[in-house]
């Protein structure tokens, strides 16, 4: 993906590493629902080498299928102790088709040696703006044979997959559980209006109507004496708290559910990749 190229600009506050994690994932994925590759983020080097801060392959015609790797440095100390040993990008740089430097402003690597193969880029320079800012261009490079590295964001893509799935189905136990909860408090409150003949315990029950709005409003249908005392505040607050629950649960299971069809759009892309890659090993 192309950045945008403008003169980088001094931080206002300190950035930390994941500050630039989240402004690359803005950068790379306009749209969370169909992301346009594969965005693996503290991932280890084919063969159990080093980890890469971020590993980027596109999947999609507008993305692109370059592998684009990056290193994220926040201070000058620690990126001088990269520059003092150019060895430890290898491991995953060798397989890269584009290999960036990744800052929180571009005055951070001002005087400094960086390797020529490197290009740099920091946040984006306008408040609305997605796009990181490129203060060098990273140059086009001449990767060894890119399948240990595919290989090893497959593994990862796996790996992802199996978590939401198994993160839908807690979310999942999680909504019926709630649902049953309300279930059971909404039956009792009408069992208890339609035996209840002392005045006081009626007017607890319309109180506790009225209290919860239209989807409980059902005075012929509310209660049970055999509960016993009504205590309004706490039956109200803990309907509210289910339901509120109620509706988180099924909002994050939404959200889940989303996240495992842009995965498996991202798995059918790499599956394109990875059929195109064979064919022109």
């Amino acid at each position: 993906m192309t950045a945008q190229t403008i003169p980088g600009v001094e931080a206002p506050q300190k950035t930390t590493a994941s500050d630039l994690l989240s402004a690359l994932r803005r950068h790379y994925i306009r749209d969370e629902t169909v992301p346009a590759g594969i965005f693996a983020a503290e991932i280890d080097a084919p063969g159990g080498g080093r980890r890469a801060d971020l590993i980027w392959q596109g999947v999609t015609r507008a993305a692109g299928s370059e592998l684009v790797g990056h290193e994220i440095k926040v201070s000058r100390a620690d990126l001088q102790v990269e520059l003092a040993d150019l060895t430890k990008s290898d491991p995953w740089q060798r397989y890269c088709d584009r290999w960036w430097l990744v800052v929180p402003y571009a005055a951070l690597v001002d005087g400094l040696d960086l390797p020529p193969s490197w290009g740099v880029m920091c946040p984006p320079s306008r408040a609305r703006s997605r796009a990181m800012t490129v203060v060098r261009e990273a140059p086009q490079l001449k990767p060894d044979e890119q399948t240990p590295a595919v290989r090893a964001l497959a593994a990862r893509l796996h790996w992802t997959v199996r978590d939401a799935q198994e993160q839908v189905a807690r979310l999942g136990r999680d909504v019926e559980q709630c649902r049953d909860t309300i279930r059971d408090l909404s039956s009792q409150l009408r069992e208890h209006a339609m035996d209840t003949a002392n005045g006081v315990e009626r007017d607890i029950a319309a109180q506790i109507v009225r209290e919860l709005g239209p989807t409980f409003h059902d005075a012929s249908r509310i209660g049970n004496g055999g509960i016993g005392y009504v205590d309004v505040e706490t039956v109200i607050a803990a309907l509210r708290d289910v339901q509120v629950a109620n509706k988180a649960a099924d909002l994050a299971t939404k959200r889940s559910l989303d996240a495992v069809r842009s995965i498996q759009n991202v798995h059918a892309g790499l599956a394109r990749f990875l059929e195109q890659h064979g064919g022109e090993s």
